[in-house]
């Protein structure tokens, strides 16, 4: 039997352009699955928040459609076989899992807006 695990998908770059809806749904996506992990934790559940970047999906156009697997779609495939190894290594216990060649860049321009924002507060301090 594998390890318990909990997978969350939200977007690397929530809050750059995206709409604000889904923007505030991947940052509570976010903010639950760091909770959680750090609960669930004691009881060998391993929680992965996969930060995934920018995809083509056409969500809420003609991706709702029900259809036959289409050559399109072949870098989602990619960005879902890419996660597999992660799951199958018990071993690998990072919180978030950056998938695709844009995840990487996305996350640092999150995270340096998140923090040039913090830094507008005297207290705050990366040290």
């Amino acid at each position: 039997m594998s390890d318990p695990q909990i997978w969350l998908i939200t977007g690397a770059g929530r809050g750059l352009g995206r709409a604000l809806t889904g923007a505030a749904l991947d940052a509570g996506l976010e903010g639950f699955s760091e909770a959680m992990a750090a609960e669930d934790q004691r009881f060998g559940i391993r929680v992965t928040v996969a930060e995934v970047g920018g995809l083509d999906t056409e969500w809420a156009t003609s991706s709702m459609q029900f259809s036959r697997p289409d050559p399109a779609d072949d870098d989602l495939r990619e960005a879902a076989h890419s996660i597999v190894p992660h799951v199958a290594d018990s071993d690998d216990d990072r919180l978030r899992l950056l998938v695709g060649d844009d995840a990487p860049g996305q996350v640092a321009a999150a995270l340096g807006a998140r923090i040039a924002d913090d830094r507008r507060d005297q207290r705050f301090s990366l040290e």
